[in-house]
């Protein structure tokens, strides 16, 4: 009787062993996948930036029903990041143009 009872509870700390184990490898390896903005290359962000521009050029011109949320469109993914590199740079360009007439 205390043998079963013993067996039971080690296959449950085995089960809950394993869980834990399984889902801490899943959060591994999709953080060692995930593409943090501070680890890409310059050219990477150029890419991307260039992809993000793109992606809002395209959501804002395509026709849609239910009308645009231009909120929605900038914040969509991680657009943010690269809208706020093209507002820096845009202001750094107005600033030399400014400062130079």
């Amino acid at each position: 009787m205390a043998e079963t009872f013993q067996k039971k509870v080690q296959d449950l700390e085995t089960q809950k062993l394993t869980y834990y184990s399984e889902k801490t490898n899943t959060a591994a390896a999709e953080e060692k996948t995930e593409n943090l903005f501070i680890q890409l290359s310059l050219r990477q962000i150029m890419i991307n930036i260039s992809n993000t521009f793109i992606g809002i050029m395209n959501d804002i011109l395509t026709p849609s029903s239910e009308g645009r949320d231009y909120l929605a469109i900038i914040s969509k993914e991680d657009r943010l990041i690269y809208v706020g590199i093209i507002v820096v740079f845009l202001a750094f360009c107005l600033y030399l143009v400014d400062i130079t007439s």
